[in-house]
């Protein structure tokens, strides 16, 4: 069943539709994914702006104090915009820490986003957070009152919605790809039968031909091409025919030929098998069996010599012409 022209269609469309779909889906979720990770990035770097504007007057005054207020101050930013928020000194000592005892953290100057901060006044990296045990995205911007440096400002969110809504995109992709699959195949069911039913029709006029039956004629319809090959068959098979009944006509008259010989003859096959032999034949060599078609000369007539000249003749391509007494018959034969 699944060799039959309307399931291999059925194959390669829904191959196609996936190869399609997937590259399409690998593509989209790409583009879409640095979208998402690039809108994000500048969100976070826009809130980092607003928190260092905040933050900087704190930092201008160097007081312990200031310190104390300034951790404060950005717990709660950071419980209100519900983002991580650290702030940096310019040597790495984190002054506070919207998740962590700011106390307790280590130095970050080591960290990518922070020394790209403090050298171009922007830094940006997105790492696994052994801390919050999740991939986060990190944007780190200078604070600056335009003369100088007095730390950093460190915006962090986990790129699991992120994440998330690509995994949505993908699934709606899945879905797509299994929808249209499905389109696929029952249009193909459909449309298959109607579209095939020439050849079929084809198939079973050659199967009728096969079993002998030279009238049966294809009825033109469907397509074009369709029409055009009925057209062709149907002249093929009045050719057949018109060749079958010539050769029946001429074995006919060559056999009725044959029957009214008063010389014996005996056609035979290139392996040396009787195909035809005539009374005259069956007379001269007193044979009375007169089913021996198919049968060697030696199995149908016994006769050594007879079969010696047939051998000879067969075996050099040319006519031979001999005169020997059959001993078994007790008679001459030219």
């Amino acid at each position: 069943m699944f060799r039959s022209i309307k399931w291999q269609i059925i194959f390669w469309f829904v191959l196609l539709i996936v190869i399609i779909m997937t590259v399409f889906g690998l593509l989209l979720t790409d583009s879409l994914r640095n979208t998402q990770l690039a809108n994000l990035a500048k969100q976070l770097e826009n809130e980092a702006l607003v928190v260092s504007q905040i933050c900087l007057p704190y930092l201008v005054d160097s007081a312990p104090e200031n310190s104390k207020s300034l951790d404060t101050l950005v717990k709660s930013l950071g419980k209100d915009i519900e983002e991580r928020i650290t702030i940096i000194a310019i040597d790495g000592t984190v002054i506070g820490d919207s998740e962590e005892d700011a106390g307790l953290m280590e130095n970050h100057s080591s960290r990518p986003e922070v020394k790209d901060a403090l050298a171009s006044g922007y830094g940006e990296s997105t790492r696994y957070s052994t801390t919050l045990n999740e991939k986060m995205m990190y944007v780190a911007i200078a604070i600056t009152d335009g003369e100088g440096v007095f730390g950093v400002t460190r915006m962090a969110l986990p790129i699991t919605h992120v994440n998330n809504f690509i995994n949505s995109i993908i699934n709606n992709i899945i879905l797509a790809t299994a929808v249209a699959a499905a389109f696929v195949i029952m249009a193909i069911l459909i449309i298959t039968p109607i579209t095939i039913r020439p050849i079929a029709e084809v198939t079973r006029a050659a199967r009728r031909i096969a079993d002998g039956d030279f009238d049966y004629k294809i009825t033109s319809g469907g397509s074009y091409e369709a029409g055009q090959l009925a057209k062709a068959f149907n002249e093929m098979r009045y050719k057949i025919k018109e060749m079958i009944e010539k050769i029946s006509s001429d074995r006919a008259e060559l056999s009725n030929i044959l029957e009214n010989m008063t010389d014996g003859i005996i056609m035979t096959d290139t392996d040396g098998n009787i195909t035809m032999v005539n009374n005259a034949c069956l007379k001269i060599l007193n044979v009375k069996d007169i089913e021996i078609t198919g049968k060697s000369l030696i199995e149908a007539f016994r006769d050594h010599q007879l079969n010696e000249i047939l051998r000879q003749c067969l075996n050099t391509g040319k006519q031979q012409t001999t005169q020997f007494e059959s001993i078994s018959l007790k008679k001459f034969i030219q």
